[in-house]
């Protein structure tokens, strides 16, 4: 039996390629099971050194004669051997594609043999930290200790977590995202639509799906995808890991929810990445849902927009996305179909004419009537926003005339808590320039609302201007 195992590596280290490759050959066909034996190329040669710099002439020779099935699948066995396993997976895959349908039974061995060993590299990794839990999106995951997590700019994700900042010699990223999907959509084409929607991204280039597979992951039946893509004019190696489930919303409607994990290394590191997702997906739990926590807890960062001549509070877990007149953070809410609630925008006008900030409250109330929404003013007065005096009303808009996309839309019926501070500013220039802070929920707890803009407000600050410290009197 030794002798099928040791010819390919013998050979090979004489430097005998061609005879190597087919001795390789002859052994899958009479050993199948030789792929999951694990063998140390090294251990062929006088000294260790001496496979590396034969390896590195080896993968130049094939790299010239690309076509050559033999020579590929010989490649992607010593890859195999040297713990690369998903770089010897897509290696054994070109070479299938190359070979004679005789010959390329001797890939399938091969392709078998990679699968076993990555499945016994999924249960190894680096050292993990204390779980965390995701309430709003019902999962918990545990993520490696090197691992850091940062600022949100989706919606749909619930982590981003990076290793080593960029240019470093291993940067790597990690994220979870939920989406809910239609009941007609399987977990695969729920994914790919997700994926098609990336390839709109004007940073991502030459997004190429390279390999899928069935898989069972917590459970329950799910797909993983392997893409490689350039980012930042880096190649970059990504793997998504999708599952989906079936959970209750607040209105008792059925929602199915796709949960996608994935990683992303460059890809002279591909090999990292099913150690350490592996790892974290060993580690994550499916729990219940529940609603987003209000107000908002201390977790978070400062975030400065010079552009837009403010810095404000992103909490921890909240998304932010840019707006035509600011930008809006929030949470999406899965057990009201996965809408922002909360819901905060900030908002910056500038008018040629001068404004007090009651005027631009009471403005906005009546053009919302206009637009046939049906909204009654619960409360309204003077209050501080960015530290400055401005005005504060609290309205409840009632279902069936609500703005498409309003946090309350799936609701059902429930009305829905909006709360907003307005605070005028000097341009200088006889004009005024307005910001407004407005938070939406869904919810008819006026006091939360209140409470979450209370905290919000008084982190924003306005730079480069003087507020004006007029137009909030009482009415």
């Amino acid at each position: 039996m030794a002798r099928p195992i040791g010819s390919p590596h013998t050979y090979f280290a004489m430097g005998q390629y061609t005879r190597a490759a087919d001795a390789l050959v002859a052994a899958l066909d009479a050993y199948p099971q030789l792929p999951q034996v694990q063998v140390n190329p090294r251990d062929f040669y006088d000294r260790p050194q001496q496979f590396a710099a034969q390896y590195q002439q080896f993968q130049e020779a094939s790299g010239a004669n690309p076509s050559d099935g033999q020579m590929q699948l010989l490649l992607a066995y010593l890859k195999l051997q040297q713990g690369r396993l998903l770089s010897a997976r897509l290696t054994a895959l070109s070479a299938k594609r190359l070979l004679s349908k005789q010959m390329a039974t001797s890939a399938d061995a091969l392709l078998v043999g990679i699968s076993e060993r990555m499945h016994a590299a999924l249960a190894s990794g680096p050292k993990l930290g204390e779980p965390v839990m995701f309430s709003t999106a019902g999962a918990q995951v545990s993520l490696p200790t090197s691992f850091e997590l940062q600022r949100l700019f989706d919606p749909n994700q619930v982590f981003n977590a990076i290793r080593g900042a960029a240019g470093t010699d291993k940067p790597q990223g990690m994220g979870l995202w939920v989406y809910p999907i239609d009941n007609s959509l399987t977990t695969g084409a729920a994914l790919d639509q997700i994926i098609e929607r990336a390839r709109q991204n004007a940073t991502v280039e030459d997004l190429t799906l390279v390999d899928h597979e069935e898989l069972t992951l917590l459970g329950s039946p799910a797909v993983g995808r392997l893409y490689t893509c350039r980012l930042g004019g880096q190649e970059i190696v990504l793997v998504r890991l999708a599952l989906s489930r079936e959970v209750t919303r607040a209105d008792g409607h059925k929602q199915r929810l796709l949960y996608v994990i994935g990683m992303g290394v460059l890809a002279g590191n591909m090999d990292d990445l099913l150690p350490t997702l592996g790892l974290v997906m060993s580690s994550m739990k499916l729990t219940d849902l529940a609603h987003p926590a209000m107000p908002v807890v201390d977790a978070g960062s400062q975030v400065e927009d010079p552009q837009m001549g403010v810095t404000f509070w992103q909490p921890a877990g909240w998304a932010i996305q840019p707006t035509d007149n600011g930008f809006e953070i929030g949470q999406a809410d899965y057990l009201l179909g996965g809408r922002l609630s909360p819901r905060v925008r900030i908002i910056r006008v500038d008018s040629a004419e001068p404004l007090e900030a009651r005027t631009v409250v009471e403005q906005a109330i009546q053009s919302r009537r206009q637009a046939g929404q049906e909204v009654k003013v619960i409360s309204e007065g003077p209050a501080k926003l960015a530290g400055s005096e401005g005005y504060q009303v609290v309205l409840r808009r009632l279902p069936g005339s609500l703005q498409p996309g309003d946090a309350s839309d799936a609701a059902e019926g429930a009305p829905a808590i909006e709360a907003g501070r307005v605070v005028c500013v000097n341009t200088g220039e006889g004009g005024t320039r307005f910001y407004a802070m407005v938070v939406q929920c869904a919810t008819d707890d006026s006091a939360a609302s209140q409470a979450l803009l209370e905290d919000l407000s008084g982190r924003l600050q306005i730079i480069g201007t003087v507020a004006r410290q007029t137009g909030a009197e009482n009415p």
